[in-house]
């Protein structure tokens, strides 16, 4: 194992230096980040059709895993670099780790929707420790008088009344943009595996009962039924999915019964409440909760199933009835 891992990092350091040759030529940060940034964009729109993915990628969360003793744990990035596979988050991976080994220390971003939509980009940094972002996936950055920016600046001249358009600008042919773009001074921004809690209000109003999503097997309309309640899309699972870093809350506004019902029966280690259940029983959870209390869901707390090769359990329906 320890052999295998010491020859896909040699061959995604071989990858990397021919992203980087051309790059190189650059005389400042941020024009060799842009190159390689460019570079991988191309790489990738080249990729995105295809439908086999590779094994090695597959299994790439595991080879990767921060539970892995480090002779054994394959470097972020080396990977995603070997074969140029997946979508936002591997783009970024990819960047990052070609930037690192020209010096460039940098970071994956993650921007979240407040009602749905994600999308994962680069924070680069300039030697004097000043950011600045790149989006690999899409071709694009924000800029301004010939700076790119930092996340705090992109901020500020969009709050202004500059357009998000004009500010991400294109770094190369074939560029597009991504509409969560439009509402950049809203989202979530956290770097990969850092802490960042998303909490929503839960208030019945005057209703005795309501449910989120439809008992059937399938947690596919669960996060669209969350989003219109204002709970946000991320309700469709228990455990961890997207991010370690994540910590979910509802904030309850009368006592309440919140029941959970999966889709398989609950594995308790994806229950990552600080507080146990009140029940469980097969595919079913349930908290009894009183007004103004807080109930947070831990995602970095749940533990992987190594025969399922997930963290996670999909939510078949969520109900919410008042506690008499």
């Amino acid at each position: 194992a320890a052999i295998f891992k010491v020859q896909v990092e040699r061959l995604s350091h071989g990858v990397a230096k021919k992203f980087s040759q051309s790059a190189l030529e650059r005389h400042s940060t941020e024009s060799i980040a842009i190159e390689i940034a460019k570079l991988v964009h191309e790489q990738y729109r080249a990729t995105e059709r295809l439908k086999d993915t590779p094994l090695l990628f597959k299994l790439r969360p595991y080879l990767t895993h921060r539970f892995l003793p480090e002779f054994l744990r394959i470097e972020t990035g080396a990977i995603e670099a070997l074969l140029i596979e997946g979508k936002c988050d591997s783009a970024a991976r990819t960047t990052v780790f070609i930037l690192g080994s020209v010096g460039i220390r940098a970071e994956q971003l993650n921007l979240v929707g407040r009602m749905g939509g994600a999308h994962s980009i680069v924070q680069a940094f300039n030697p004097d420790g000043a950011t600045f972002l790149l989006d690999p996936l899409y071709g694009v950055a924000p800029q301004h008088n010939g700076d790119v920016l930092s996340i705090e600046e992109t901020t500020r001249l969009q709050k202004s009344g500059a357009g998000a358009r004009t500010v991400w600008s294109t770094i190369t042919d074939g560029s597009r943009f991504h509409p969560l773009y439009e509402n950049f001074p809203d989202l979530w921004k956290n770097t990969q595996g850092a802490a960042v809690e998303f909490e929503v209000d839960v208030d019945l109003g005057n209703s005795e009962r309501l449910q989120i999503g439809q008992i059937d097997q399938s947690s596919a309309e669960v996060g669209d039924a969350a989003a219109k309640y204002g709970l946000t899309r991320y309700w469709q699972y228990l455990g961890h999915r997207f991010d370690r870093g994540w910590v979910r809350t509802m904030k309850f506004h009368q006592p309440t019964i919140v029941t959970f019902i999966l889709t398989d029966n609950v594995r308790d280690n994806v229950i990552t409440t600080t507080r146990k259940p009140n029940t469980v029983s097969g595919n079913t959870l349930q908290y009894i909760v009183q007004s103004g209390e807080k109930l947070s869901f831990h995602d970095g707390r749940a533990q992987i199933n190594w025969l399922k090769l997930d963290s996670y359990q999909d939510v078949d329906a969520i109900i919410f009835e008042r506690l008499r």
